[in-house]
């Protein structure tokens, strides 16, 4: 048998083409290990040379709004509800540090006041790693209907600007909790509720048979409470009046009929950090960190 050229050519390319590479990876094995450890958190599939990544799900902080005796903390309730009844709330909020984000559904302006948002975007970045609330509409019909993303601190000061009342209240339960503890706020959430309690009874008016003079920026009490609160109902008007600067809109519908490739192709399109991902109803999934999937992209896919 007399060999060609192109039979050299592929014995270099079977025998010695991964010999090489195994000595590579032998010697940067704890440069390549300390990079995948890095970018595991953020990539969950990655397959070299064919731009196949698949990102994992951002983790989603689900707290559970309503106590035992069905107050809902999105909403008008007594400061003294969150004595004790907010227990169970406030324990989940600090005992999931590792989580992404958290979604706010405004269900068309019945459901969460502008106090409540503020105060809870404190929590949040408190005692978790959330960075951004993701924005939904839902009704009967449909539900978690897209609506933006917006960066925690972002929300918490655009809410301060428009009502500086709440920054005042918070900053009084926080001097207030200090006068008695030495011991830093995010290192004792058991105290928590009590801090959202002071804040409350702050910029609430209790047994108050007739509107405050200035009614307009106070919530009416339900049936049956006589509690004013200085606050407002949040719908898509309120939410983009106030937070509409910072919000966000990168999304891309999801499609059985597109390929991966496809799809990260789309998600890099968009110009955000995040970009949402949301079903054939615009019905919200999950966020994707776009500037980690660059990243992986332009690093040439491992």
């Amino acid at each position: 048998m007399v060999w060609q050229p192109q039979d050299y050519l592929r014995l270099l390319e079977i025998v010695f083409i991964p010999i090489v590479i195994l000595i590579v990876i032998f010697y940067f094995r704890n440069s390549i290990k300390s990079f995948l450890e890095k970018l595991a958190p953020r990539i969950s599939k990655v397959q070299a040379f064919g731009v196949t990544i698949e990102l994992s799900k951002s983790k989603e902080l689900k707290p559970s709004w309503i106590s035992d005796t069905n107050d809902d903390f999105r909403g008008l309730t007594p400061s003294y509800a969150f004595d004790s009844g907010a227990s169970n709330l406030i324990q989940i909020i600090t005992s999931n540090p590792d989580t992404n984000y958290a979604i706010i559904d405004l269900e068309y302006g019945s459901i969460w006041l502008t106090s409540r948002l503020y105060i809870f975007s404190v929590l949040f970045d408190l005692y978790t790693n959330i960075e951004y609330l993701v924005f939904v509409d839902s009704d009967g019909s449909k539900t978690y209907q897209f609506i933006g993303y917006a960066n925690l601190k972002d929300i918490r000061w655009a809410l301060a600007k428009t009502y500086p009342w709440l920054e005042k209240a918070f900053a009084e339960a926080y001097n207030n909790y200090y006068l008695n503890e030495e011991v830093s706020l995010p290192e004792n959430p058991d105290s928590a509720a009590s801090v959202v309690q002071t804040f409350l009874a702050s910029i609430q008016l209790p047994n108050a048979p007739q509107p405050p003079e200035d009614a307009k920026k106070w919530v009416e009490p339900k049936p049956g409470m006589n509690t004013w609160e200085k606050s407002r109902w949040i719908d898509r008007y309120t939410l983009f009046t106030n937070l509409g600067h910072v919000i966000r809109k990168e999304y891309v519908i999801d499609s059985m009929n597109q390929t991966k490739e496809e799809r990260i192709r789309a998600i890099l399109r968009q110009n955000g950090p995040l970009v949402a991902i949301l079903d054939q109803d615009n019905s919200f999934q999950t966020l994707i960190d776009r500037e980690a999937l660059l990243e992986t992209v332009t690093q040439g896919s491992i």
